[in-house]
């Protein structure tokens, strides 16, 4: 392997001078710009889901609010329970009404879990369905577990 020799190019230092000083604060000047539309309001994202801000000031209203959207998501039609996962992309799963499920909620919302068994990782797929996104205490998720719970289970003895 040879060394080739280093050719050294003449490379131009920008001028010192006034018109040099102008041509760098222009420069800037366009990349403040651009680093300031940055910062600007950040984008909006889509929402998912419903806005439920003030949804668990009034717990009452909350699980009438909460068994609603359990109604529109999941049904039981014969020993089959269809169940509608909405939040992201509409996806609807079929369950026996002997599959295993149950009510989560905590830091992450009010979800209903259809199919897997708690660690479960088992050949039946789950459905997650979302009831709500918003932060609820042990306390509201005993009133609302209580509130959604029973009317479920009636569904699948019917």
């Amino acid at each position: 392997m040879r060394n080739l020799p280093i050719r050294h190019c003449n490379v131009r230092r920008p001028s010192r001078g006034p018109r040099g000083l102008v041509v760098t604060l222009q420069i800037l000047a366009a990349c403040g710009t651009l680093t300031l539309q940055a910062c600007d309001d950040p984008p909006k994202r889509p929402r998912h889901g419903p806005d439920d801000t003030h949804l668990l000031d009034d717990m009452p209203r909350a699980a009438e609010v909460l068994s609603q959207r359990l109604d529109s998501a999941v049904r039981v039609e014969g020993l089959t329970i269809i169940a509608v996962k909405k939040f992201d992309l509409e996806t609807t799963f079929g369950f026996p009404v002997t599959a295993p499920w149950h009510f989560e909620c905590g830091y992450l919302g009010v979800e209903l879990d259809i199919g897997a068994e708690a660690g479960d990782q088992g050949p039946m797929p789950d459905a997650l369905i979302v009831l709500t996104k918003k932060s609820v205490s042990p306390d509201q998720c005993a009133t609302l577990v209580a509130a959604l719970a029973d009317p479920f289970m009636g569904k699948m003895i019917g």
